[in-house]
């Protein structure tokens, strides 16, 4: 067992698993063995009956032996004082002997020794002898550990100060040095006891034996009875600032929706989607004009990637009307076409807008602009379709191609399509009564044929045409 201790850090566990019956002297077998706390905890393999096995757990105890519980005192003056007793007392307990207390320039430095420093707002370092610096320095460099405990050494004005930068700079040196500081407040002074007191305790954690010593605390600073350590805490809002303005805005994660802010998609490079980010819209913050309407963004439509501000279509709730839009109300439901509508909020002309059809959710809502107007441009502006004329829609199925069928309808013409499966051709037949002798395949050209039989060859006034090759050549 004592090789196993010499395997385990102070405060470490050993368990032993063993198939026995749980006895009262187990309790007390590791408590004789020299370096084990005794049995710390012991579980049956069973509640009820017989117990056959049992797991024991004992902790590697420190070693009392150790010189951190019998650290030296070193003042800048001998003097008897009631903090100097009450600190001798406080790292005494535990029946080790008291610590000695001597003058810092009759120090005797040894290997592994601990010291703590009292020199409170002495000036000890300014016109030193070279005898006393030789006694510092073996001090600080031989011993375990040193405390140094000053009072107002965060002042820039003190003599104290020059402590600190002593001591940083010894620890920028040699970085395996336990050199740790206190400094007490100059203002409210705490009396002699609790002086006495909280330096006993910030010994005792500065070198607890389980500390990890990997970015400890080596410097401590009381203020009202209160420890502060030095802490750096990021900027993030000036180094955000900082870094926009050295090297440009910078991507960051965030949410869309955010209450004083407009997102707004933004295509960095066109032809490469990874460039794709938000940006606030700028164009928002502006008043809106007497013939605008600002909308929020329910559901958009991408659109083509060429250009720059992403979305093209989309449906949403009127939250703000320009003076002069009377047609529309807020909170109605619309949709529109604007560049850059893939955004939280987008602003439009009200020409752009129109209410969505009742029943109509806001995702089929985004879908409808481009094809009814696209259609409505091919009809209306350039066929000119008027009632009585018949007209041949390729691809009826799709979203254009029913856009062009309902306004086809509604302007009294005669409809014939085209469509590429039997699942389009009964969309087409149930949901605008189109004649089964007036549907016809997409997929090869005897479509030719079928027009020219249900006009009685005359053909149809006209094509709207989405196919391509020889399809197109036919049509």
């Amino acid at each position: 067992m004592n090789n196993v201790r010499k395997l385990i850090k102070d405060g470490g566990k050993v368990l032993f698993i063993e198939t026995i019956t749980l006895l009262t002297t187990l309790t007390v077998l590791f408590g004789t063995l020299l370096g084990f706390s005794g049995l710390d905890g012991s579980f049956a393999s069973q509640q009820d009956g017989p117990t056959t096995g049992s797991v024991m757990i004992s902790i590697a105890t420190f070693d009392v032996g150790s010189p951190l519980l019998r650290p030296r005192i070193a003042t800048s003056e001998l003097c008897e004082s009631t903090w100097t007793q009450t600190l001798v007392n406080l790292l005494s307990k535990g029946n080790i002997a008291k610590p000695c207390i001597t003058i810092l320039e009759q120090t005797n430095p040894e290997e592994n020794t601990y010291w703590i420093v009292v020199t409170l707002d002495q000036p000890v370092l300014r016109n030193l002898s070279a005898h006393r610096f030789s006694r510092l320095q073996q001090t600080l460099v031989r011993s375990k550990g040193v405390l140094w405990v000053t009072r107002g050494a965060a002042e820039i004005k003190s003599d104290a100060n020059m402590i600190l930068g002593l001591t940083r700079s010894i620890r920028s040196e040699n970085a395996g040095l336990d050199l740790c500081t206190l400094d007490l407040d100059p203002q409210e002074r705490m009396s002699e006891i609790s002086m006495a007191e909280l330096i006993g305790r910030t010994f005792k954690h500065a070198f607890r034996p389980t500390i990890n010593k990997a970015g400890r605390d080596l410097e401590f600073r009381e203020r009202n009875s209160i420890i502060q350590i030095p802490r750096f805490l990021p900027d993030v809002e000036k180094n955000r600032f900082i870094t926009s303005e050295v090297w440009g805005p910078r991507l960051e994660s965030q949410l869309f929706v955010q209450e004083e802010r407009s997102l707004r998609l933004e295509l960095g490079t066109q032809g490469i989607p990874d460039s794709i980010h938000f940006e606030d819209d700028e164009g928002l913050l502006k008043c809106i004009g007497d013939d605008e309407v600002e909308i929020c963004v329910k559901a958009t439509a991408f659109g083509q990637l060429p250009y720059d501000n992403l979305g093209l279509e989309c449906s949403g709730l009127v939250t703000i009307l320009g003076g002069k839009v009377k047609a529309l109300k807020i909170g109605e439901a619309v949709c529109g076409v604007t560049r850059g509508a893939f955004a939280k909020t987008v602003r439009l002309l009200s020409y752009r807008v129109s209410k969505m059809p009742h029943g109509i959710d806001f995702k089929s809502g985004a879908s409808l602009p481009l094809v009814f107007l696209t259609a409505r441009f091919a009809l209306n502006d350039a066929a000119k379709l008027s009632q009585g004329e018949s007209i041949l829609i390729h691809s009826a199925a799709g979203g254009f191609g029913q856009a062009a069928v309902m306004l086809a309808q509604n302007a009294g013409a005669e409809v014939f399509v085209t469509v590429g499966s039997l699942e389009k051709r009964d969309l087409v037949m149930e949901q605008y009564n189109i004649p089964e002798d007036h549907i016809f395949s997409s997929r090869d050209t005897i479509f030719e044929d079928g027009i020219y039989r249900a006009t009685n060859g005359a053909g149809v006034d006209v094509i709207l045409n989405t196919l391509v090759g020889e399809a197109l050549r036919v049509s």
